[in-house]
C-alpha cells in the first residue's frame, strides 16, 4: 500500500514542493520470523546447492581487477568537462589496452637490494 504527500522543502530561502511516497508493508501475525533470519537463509542455501555459485580464486581476482579498472576509468570519465578531454581519455584507454606489457626479466639485474641497504 502506498500513500502520497506533498511536503515543502526549503533550499536557499526558496520553498520547493516535493512529492513524497510512503510505503507500508503488512506483516501477518502467522508469519514465522525464525524463517527470515540468517540461519534460515544458510540452511536453504545448504539444502539447495544449485543456487550457490562458487568462483575459483583466479576468477575472483580477474573479476576484482576488471571492476577496479572499470571504476577508475568511470571516475576519469566523470572528471572530463569537454569533449576534447573525453576523446583524449578514450585514446589513452585504447593505447593502454593495445599495448601488451611484457613480464619483468630480473635475470640480468646484478643489484642486490640487501647489499644496497647495508651501504
Amino acid at each position: 500500500m502506498s500513500e502520497y504527500q506533498i511536503k515543502d522543502y526549503t533550499l536557499n530561502n526558496f520553498q520547493i514542493p516535493n512529492l513524497v511516497r510512503k510505503h507500508k508493508i503488512k506483516w501477518w501475525p502467522k508469519t514465522d520470523l525464525a524463517n527470515c533470519g540468517s540461519k534460515a537463509v544458510e540452511h536453504f542455501l545448504d539444502s539447495q546447492p544449485q543456487y550457490v555459485k562458487t568462483l575459483s580464486p583466479i576468477q575472483i581476482t580477474k573479476q576484482e581487477t576488471f571492476l577496479a579498472k572499470k571504476q577508475q576509468i568511470m571516475a576519469q570519465m566523470a572528471k572530463c568537462v569537454s569533449e576534447e578531454e573525453y576523446d583524449k581519455l578514450l585514446e589513452e584507454i585504447k593505447e593502454t589496452r593495445s599495448s601488451v606489457s611484457s613480464p619483468v626479466d630480473l635475470s640480468t639485474d646484478n643489484d642486490d637490494f640487501f647489499t644496497q641497504a647495508e651501504m
